[in-house]
C-alpha cells in the first residue's frame, strides 16, 4: 500500500501534464492546408466571456481535427471563412503536450488577457491559435 502511494505521488509531481511550461504556445512553422468543419462562438458564462470563436478543421493531407480559438474582433478585412472551405493556416498548439480529457470537461486558455473555456469533445486534445485570423476574418497570408 505504502508502494502504490509513493510510486502515485511520483506520477503527480513529475507529470508533465502538471508543469507551468504546459501552458506556453508551441510555435509550429509549418502552413497546412485545412478545411473547415464548424464554427461556434463560446458561450458566456456567470463571469465568463462570449468573446471568441472555437473553429473545428481538418487537415487535408492527415485527416486530423484542430480546434482553433480566435478572439471576436471588429476588424472585419480580409475574407470571412466559412464552413466547407479551404485556408492555409499556420497553426500555434496552446498546450505543450496533448491532452485526453474525457467529453464534457473544459480547457481554459488565456488570449490577449481573455480566459477562454473550450469544451473537450471527441475532436479536442489540444486548443491551437493562429495569426492568420481576425475573429472570423482571414488575413491575406491564409488564402
Amino acid at each position: 500500500m505504502k508502494s502504490v502511494i509513493i510510486i502515485s505521488m511520483f506520477l503527480i509531481l513529475f507529470n508533465p501534464c502538471y508543469s507551468a511550461n504546459n501552458v506556453k504556445p508551441q510555435q509550429n512553422d509549418t502552413i497546412c492546408i485545412y478545411k473547415v468543419i464548424k464554427i461556434d462562438k463560446t458561450r458566456k458564462a456567470k463571469n465568463g466571456t462570449n468573446k471568441a470563436y472555437i473553429i473545428l478543421v481538418q487537415d487535408i493531407k492527415t485527416d486530423s481535427i484542430r480546434t482553433i480559438v480566435s478572439l471576436r474582433s471588429n476588424n472585419k478585412t480580409g475574407k470571412r471563412i466559412k464552413k466547407g472551405e479551404y485556408y492555409s493556416l499556420k497553426l500555434d498548439s496552446y498546450y505543450e503536450i496533448d491532452y485526453f480529457i474525457t467529453t464534457g470537461m473544459k480547457l481554459s486558455i488565456h488570449i490577449e488577457n481573455v480566459t477562454i473555456h473550450v469544451p473537450m469533445d471527441k475532436n479536442t486534445y489540444n486548443i491551437f491559435t493562429t495569426n492568420d485570423l481576425n475573429g472570423l476574418y482571414c488575413k491575406p497570408s491564409c488564402r
